[in-house]
């Protein structure tokens, strides 16, 4: 854990993105002084396995790290949404403890993010995630959020909308009228707000 807040330093002094390559450099540095490379031998601590879920849809991970390249946008209306659409818990959780860092601090600290987050699913990837930055330029990042958000929020009424017809399906099949109307109900206004987004 150390030696990655180290590599995190100095790539952050000079201003660069990808920690893979701060890495690798330091390796090469290491070897041409005859120095062992401890960072080359030394594996991160194991992170949690954690029980095979389904994977969450790419687009969820796509817009939570938007977000995280720039936390400044856990402030903006793309966030709030972003909340609420968020279909995997392990992905919900990541983005609740991060956007209470920025509220509580006003930028994310990627070591205590993960530290807070060490029996997440997905601590894997968000270890990534944090090495390495795709959304250098914020607008780049808010764009991203403003186009794939209705995509997430329409992806989502279509995996809602088989659920809905086979449980109004099984409501009728045991009598229960009451309750296939109101699932009726929620089914049209879910088609009404798919065909607003378009």
């Amino acid at each position: 854990v150390e030696i990655e807040l180290y590599i995190e330093r100095i790539a952050q002094r000079f201003a660069i993105s990808d920690l893979r390559a701060v890495r690798e450099q330091l390796r090469r540095g290491f070897r041409a002084a005859g120095i062992p490379a401890k960072t080359s031998q030394t594996k991160v601590a194991p992170r949690t396995e954690g029980v095979k879920l389904p994977p969450p849809p790419p687009r969820e991970f796509e817009l939570l790290g938007a977000l995280l390249d720039k936390p400044a946008l856990f402030t903006s209306v793309h966030a709030g949404t972003l909340k609420d659409l968020l279909t995997a818990p392990e992905l919900r959780s990541i983005f609740l403890a991060a956007a209470a860092q920025v509220a509580e601090h006003g930028a994310l600290d990627a070591s205590r993010l993960l530290a807070a987050l060490a029996g997440n699913a997905a601590i894997e990837w968000l270890h990534e995630r944090l090495s390495v930055e795709h959304y250098a330029d914020p607008a780049e990042a808010e764009e991203v959020l403003r186009r794939g958000i209705p995509r997430l929020e329409r992806q989502n009424i279509e995996g809602e909308l088989p659920v809905l017809a086979e449980n109004i399906r099984r409501a009728r099949q045991s009598g229960n009228e009451e309750l296939a109307i109101s699932l009726t109900k929620q089914r049209d206004a879910l088609f009404r707000k798919r065909a607003q987004i378009g």
